[in-house]
């Protein structure tokens, strides 16, 4: 029986491109603080420079990530904020907010310590692994939590995503629109992350998704009547479901870049 773990050494494809772009890497620290031998089902460095360069290229002030897992994929795209210059971009205010989602609570734990570790070395402090009292952040509840950096706040919501995206957007953001949003939360989740999309996201507004291609599981099959393991078959439908919405869809202009992963990018138009 074919099992989603089956297809992860097919990584080995795409090691050409991750390898010459991984000396410019600075968060290998954050990637390797992955628990449970997950390291794999991060966003690969190739895949983390596609999106460094959208964002540098696209200038969203208001940004949303939906399965943040321990920061690598966040802080990519803080680094990439930090690039663009508020002369820049018509649209952008002083500051940018990013709103980012971790249900469980291990991970969302690793998450916090490494933007804590990020936002003091970029604003010059000394780090004390062994102590956050330095760290300044402001704590709104158990769940949410904000961390400044210079040029944006970043704010983390240990809570499922499936529930309560609405009443997040809807608390920091207002009735104001998002200019992007980052899908790598539940796969089984991602068709109704696009309806949340419809709504909220702004005209010219990005949608970035991983995993798109379901670590190529997706090139496997013709149907989901051909996979046995009901994990996968759901997970399959489910993304299938997504891509083929998002490419027949009139709000939006969309690609799957052929990544191992699969990314996703659209733009609603």
């Amino acid at each position: 029986m074919t099992k989603l773990n089956d297809f992860i050494p097919e990584r080995k494809k795409q090691n050409y491109i991750d390898n010459l772009y991984s000396l410019f890497d600075q968060y290998q620290s954050i990637r390797k603080s992955s628990p449970d031998h997950l390291e794999h089902i991060q966003i690969s460095y190739s895949e983390s420079r596609i999106i460094s360069v959208l964002i540098q290229l696209h200038k969203p002030n208001k940004i949303i990530e939906i399965g943040s897992f321990i920061g690598y994929s966040t802080a990519h795209i803080i680094q990439a904020l930090e690039c663009v210059s508020p002369s820049d971009n018509s649209i952008k205010t002083d500051k940018s907010i990013f709103i980012t989602f971790e249900k469980n609570k291990k991970y969302y734990s690793i998450l916090r310590k490494n933007m804590l570790d990020l936002s003091l070395k970029k604003n010059n402090q000394n780090f004390n692994e062994k102590s956050d009292k330095n760290q300044k952040t402001n704590i709104i509840n158990e769940n949410i939590d904000i961390i400044n950096f210079s040029h944006l706040d970043l704010i983390t919501v240990n809570d499922n995503a499936d529930i309560c995206l609405d009443n997040i957007k809807n608390r920091f953001f207002e009735k104001e629109k998002i200019d992007m949003i980052f899908i790598d939360g539940s796969k089984n989740s991602y068709p109704e992350y696009l309806k949340f999309a419809n709504k909220n996201l702004r005209k010219g507004g990005l949608i970035i998704s991983d995993n798109t291609l379901l670590f190529n599981s997706m090139n496997n099959y013709s149907n989901s009547d051909e996979i046995l393991d009901k994990k996968l078959k759901k997970m399959w439908i489910n993304i299938n479901s997504f891509n083929q919405e998002l490419a027949h869809s009139e709000l939006y202009y969309s690609i799957i870049i052929p990544t191992f992963h699969g990314m996703s990018i659209a733009i609603k138009v």
